[in-house]
Order: C-alpha cells, then sequence, then structure tokens
C-alpha cells in the first residue's frame, strides 16, 4: 500500500506553507490592533504571545515540523535552540558579532558624516528595544531554526544556509508594501541576504541558535541610533557596508578560529 509523505517531507511545501502562516500572524493582528487603536507596548506584548503560541504550539504540535516530535524539548534541539553550553564561547560569538556590526556601523556612519543618536531608540517615542528584539528572536526561530533544520534534511550545508538566505532577505521586500522606499527595500533584500548567510553559518558552527538569537537582537535594538543625520537613500547604503564587512569578517574568523564547543556540530 502506498502511504503518503507526511507534511515535514515535502520541503518546500512545508517552507512554503510555514512563510504564508508566519506573514498571516505576523501583519493580521497588526492591521486589527491597529484599527482598535492598541499602541505600544501593549500592542508588542500581544504580538509576543501570539508568536509564542505559533512557534511553540502550532508548528511543532498541530503541523509537525520541522518532523514529528513528542515534547517541546525534542522540538527546542531540533531548531538548536536548547543548546546553550558552554556558555561563555556562545555569547562571545553572538555579542562579538552584534557589536562588531555595531562598530563597523558608527565607523562607516562617521565617514559617511553620521553620529549616533541614542534618543533615537528610547521610549516612549520609539519602542525598538522591545518590537525588535521580539522580532530578532522569532526571525530566528523561524529562518534559522525551523527552516534550516527542513533545507538541511533535502540538502548539503552550503546550499541550505544559502537557500534560507534567500528567503530571508526575499522576505523583506514586503516592507515596500508596508510603506518603504522601492530602493530602501532592495537594499534591505540585499543585507538581509547578506547577514542571514551569516547567521546560518553560525548556527551550523556553533550547533545552537543562541548566538545568531543574540546578535540579531543587538543589531536590531541598536541600529537606529545612526538615523536622522543621513537621508534614506545614504542610511540604506550604510547598512548594506556595514552587513556585508560585518558578514565577511564573521565568516573568516568562523573559519579560522576554533569554536571550541562540546557538542558536535551539525
Amino acid at each position: 500500500m502506498k502511504t503518503t509523505k507526511p507534511l515535514s517531507e515535502k520541503i518546500w511545501l512545508s517552507v512554503f506553507l510555514i512563510l504564508f502562516l508566519y506573514v498571516i500572524i505576523l501583519y493580521v493582528p497588526q492591521i486589527i490592533m491597529g484599527a482598535m487603536g492598541v499602541n505600544a507596548p501593549a500592542f508588542d506584548i500581544i504580538n509576543l504571545v501570539i508568536y509564542l503560541v505559533f512557534w511553540f504550539t502550532i508548528i511543532p504540535f498541530g503541523l509537525r515540523m520541522p518532523r514529528k516530535v513528542e515534547s517541546l524539548k525534542d522540538y527546542l534541539s531540533d531548531i538548536k535552540l536548547n543548546n546553550a553550553k558552554p556558555l561563555g564561547p556562545i555569547l562571545f560569538w553572538g555579542v562579538g558579532i552584534g557589536v562588531l556590526y555595531l562598530l563597523i556601523t558608527a565607523l562607516v556612519g562617521f565617514i559617511m558624516g553620521s553620529s549616533p543618536n541614542i534618543k533615537n531608540i528610547l521610549p516612549p517615542e520609539n519602542w525598538i528595544l522591545l518590537y525588535g528584539n521580539i522580532g530578532a528572536f522569532f526571525e530566528e526561530v523561524a529562518i534559522r531554526g525551523v527552516i534550516l533544520f527542513l533545507l538541511l534534511k533535502r540538502y548539503d550545508k552550503i546550499r541550505a544556509v544559502l537557500f534560507s538566505a534567500l528567503i530571508f532577505g526575499a522576505g523583506h521586500i514586503i516592507t515596500f508594501f508596508l510603506g518603504n522606499e522601492l530602493f530602501f527595500s532592495i537594499i534591505q533584500v540585499v543585507y538581509a541576504f547578506t547577514l542571514g548567510i551569516l547567521f546560518a553559518a553560525l548556527v551550523i558552527k556553533t550547533n545552537s541558535l543562541i548566538p545568531s538569537i543574540v546578535a540579531h537582537m543587538i543589531m536590531n535594538s541598536f541600529i537606529q541610533v545612526f538615523q536622522g543625520a543621513l537621508d534614506v537613500r545614504e542610511y540604506a547604503y550604510l547598512l548594506l557596508i556595514s552587513s556585508i564587512l560585518t558578514a565577511v569578517l564573521s565568516l573568516i574568523a568562523l573559519k579560522y578560529f576554533p569554536v571550541n564547543l562540546d557538542h558536535k556540530t551539525t
């Protein structure tokens, strides 16, 4: 008797379904809450609850992706979210790459005539320290956790990294439909693709999702301190140059410096 493959074995169908549902939970609640007049930080706290239910209940136990699991512990292991030992090297790579990105951005911004302004990221005017970290965390769970796991079931590491980076980069074109200039959205696609390669390589090298989460959170939280002194196009170039330099330097470091983790990498 011919048996039907589980959804998680249909790799690209699974990936597209996850992305489709992810877009829905990202934007439908925002539209509804916007119509109801819900503001930050309540807006972000409600989103956080929705994301937690989606990624830690519906995906693993409802859709059984990236594979059928019996417990939350199994799911966390699959997406490398419970690999936190040794903590020192894991934090070193996450914090180090995040700080490197900020230092490069500060240097390039200075050359371009921009200087950081911490007021750009402080409440109540801006809640980036809350929603930026929420977004970074769940983007890593989605792209470098669930989707990268699925891709590695079919492809070698290099192709899985590139495909996951393409997905991450292409997803940023949606910012054009949310009001950004087309030029800025295209630049976002390119620098997100670049950082996507770095984050995926970091997960594979360390066998942990935590370093990419930490690096992504640092970048998301503080990058807007460089806005204001540059126009939109200059700011886009600033992000692009900083992302490329950070990715190149970090990938060289990952290749030639030992990670020194106790567990095997996949």
